[in-house]
């Protein structure tokens, strides 16, 4: 490894120092760079071991620093622990190979590995630092390579045009690089301004729900749920709504709390486990009746409404819960619950009118008959067009009577309000399809959906206007098998990346040596076990016949020579010697690694010393 490859390496750990939750990490692993280029310290190792050392490293350094390295989502200046965790240990790896004389790929493979490395210390948010150093790195590399070809003349020698254009190029091409890296966030930031102020937000739970905003979630096929339960699985909450403002819902449920949970899972046939599938979830979904809540972060906020939100530094991948009453109570209904914009007011009550639901009576048979006029009166659509009425509830209730799960919600929200029931807004999934290859609920974006709770013998309770039949018709209840297949293989990558993270410093040290040593173990206990046989059994009736045959032509076996040798050296004879060649290979696979059948082997040699007697003499 030449001592120039080691200036990128070296810029990248500087890079790596800024935006490392450690900085010290990068200084390690610089000094570990520095000794080799010191001292003239090179092993031989085997392709084998350097592979088997190459997968040892960069899985169990990725495990080790991740356990290391404090959680940095809520830093942009800092790279997430995942994150830092493989740029640290690919960065060792690169190091390691100085360290070896003749490393798979050399210095080109090095330099490849520096640069994955660069790329991934580009998640944090740096301002021009890391703009330049991209520029610095790509050209150290590129000096590095030019320095490790002797065939090309020196810079200084070459005639004075091409050192120009040669100057121009660099400087063009740092440039390009510095400005496209610069440019690109602020250009982001300003495209993204720009369609917060001219439109309503297209998708996702927000702080605030605008009737419509879901749509783009609806179309959406992105998974985001995993959800494996011995019981079925309905609705999932995310976020409640109770304030209602010219189509915008507004949440409730402040001020939250902050609790802890366990982080293990709880044991029984009826935990239900929800694995979330964003890398950075906003939000937790939990039923409304959700007890024994276990998230493996350890951490959550609770709120008065009942919404489970992670804190912005102790995201989770895994929760848990047990069907039942809540572990936190959930607020009883406030004046928000009941408020009614007086310019919507009449329009609610001309509509009661008509479909004659009085205001007195009883309140189930109430919202048993707005649930019902609304599925019946009214169709499920993505493609809603809103009316002239200021009000888009209005221009539903009143207009082409079509639209998605948000203005049925609204409607019989502020339809039951006008009643005297209080109701909030639930803004989460709806849980309707399953894989048929592992029994487990996927839920994807699509799945997006809102209902109404509303305040019902001293309990909340769920009611969802929607027609459940046109809702089916726009789902997916079964994964198609492919998907379901690729889905199978996820759900197993995470199972396995759970149960690592489950083990302690013991498991993991003796499982990174149970998985760099066995191959080499079961390679010298099989060469070990070969040597045995040789010098204890002897060699088989077969070869003896095989290695008589080879006499006759002139081959004979030396002292020293492997059974490999041989047949190598039987390949190059001219004669009827080289028919031996794949006898002798076939034997010590059979000899040494327990290949073949030893009857057939004995036949084919037998037949072929035949024809080998019958053409000698003849001769």
């Amino acid at each position: 490894m030449r001592r120039s490859t080691a200036l990128p390496i070296a810029a990248v750990l500087a890079l790596y120092a800024a935006v490392s939750p450690v900085p010290w990490t990068a200084a390690g692993l610089l000094a570990l760079l520095v000794v080799p280029l010191l001292v003239p310290l090179r092993a031989e190792a085997s392709r084998l071991v350097e592979t088997l050392l190459s997968a040892f490293l960069v899985v169990v350094g990725t495990v080790v620093l991740t356990s290391v390295y404090p959680n940095a989502r809520a830093t942009i200046a800092v790279l997430r622990s995942s994150w830092a965790a493989f740029a640290g240990a690919v960065l060792l790896l690169a190091v390691v190979r100085f360290y070896l004389k003749r490393p798979i790929g050399g210095d080109v493979a090095t330099l490849a590995l520096n640069l994955v490395a660069l790329t991934a210390c580009g998640g944090a948010v740096t301002g021009w630092l890391y703009p330049l150093a991209v520029v610095v790195v790509i050209g150290l590399t590129v000096v590095a390579r030019r320095l490790a070809d002797a065939g090309t003349a020196p810079i200084a020698r070459m005639p004075r045009g091409t050192q120009v254009v040669i100057a121009a190029v660099v400087a063009i091409a740092g440039g390009l690089t510095w400005l496209t890296s610069a440019s690109l966030p602020p250009m982001h930031e300003w495209a993204m301004q720009r369609i917060w102020l001219q439109s309503t937000p297209l998708s996702g739970f927000s702080d605030r729900l605008w009737l419509g905003s879901l749509r783009g979630m609806l179309l959406s096929d992105e998974k985001v749920l995993r959800i494996r339960s011995g019981e079925d699985v309905d609705y999932l909450r995310g976020i409640a709504y109770n304030s209602y403002d010219a189509g915008r819902w507004s949440p409730g449920g402040e001020p939250f709390e902050i609790f802890n949970t366990p982080t293990t899972p709880p044991r029984g046939d009826d935990v239900v486990a929800i694995e979330l599938l964003d890398d950075d979830p906003r939000r937790y979904f939990f039923p409304l009746g959700a007890a024994a809540v276990t998230i493996d972060s350890g951490t959550a906020r609770f709120d008065s409404y009942g919404i489970i939100a992670p804190l912005a530094a102790e995201t989770a991948t895994r929760m848990w819960y047990r069907p039942g009453e809540p572990d936190r109570p959930v607020s009883p209904p406030g004046q928000a619950e009941l408020a009614i914009d007086a310019q919507v007011r009449p329009y609610l009550r001309q509509l009661l009118r008509r479909w004659a639901i009085r205001e007195q009576g009883d309140p189930r048979r109430q919202l048993e008959a707005l649930q019902h006029e609304l599925e019946t009166r009214y169709t499920y659509s993505l493609e809603h067009e809103r009316g002239r009425h200021h009000d888009p509830t209005v221009d539903f209730l009143y207009g082409d009577e079509q639209g998605h799960c948000e203005y049925f919600a609204s409607s019989f929200a502020l339809l039951a309000r006008e009643l005297g029931l209080p109701t909030r807004v639930i803004g989460g999934y709806r849980v309707m399809e399953r894989n048929p290859l592992t029994g487990h609920m996927i839920v994807r974006e699509r799945n997006a959906h809102a209902w109404v709770e509303v305040w019902l013998d001293g309990a909340w309770t769920t009611w969802d206007p929607t027609p459940a039949s046109e809702l089916v018709d726009h789902a997916q209840l079964t994964t198609p098998w492919l998907s379901a297949f690729g889905d199978l293989l996820g759900a197993g990558w995470a199972s396995f990346l759970a149960w690592l993270d489950q083990r302690s410093w013991t498991e993991m040290i003796a499982l990174a040596l149970a998985v760099f040593l066995l191959p080499i173990g079961l390679r010298l206990w099989r060469r070990r076990r070969g040597v045995e046989r040789a010098v204890g059994d002897g060699p088989l009736p077969c070869y003896l016949t095989l290695e008589a045959a080879l006499a006759q032509l002139g081959v004979v076996r030396a002292p020293s020579e492997t059974l490999e040798q041989l047949a190598q050296r039987l390949e190059r004879a001219e004669d009827r010697a080289a028919e031996g060649a794949p006898l002798v290979l076939r034997y010590a696979a059979l000899r040494y690694g327990d290949l073949g059948d030893e009857a057939s082997l004995r036949r084919d040699i037998e037949r072929w010393t035949q024809s080998l007697d019958g053409s000698l003499s003849a001769g």
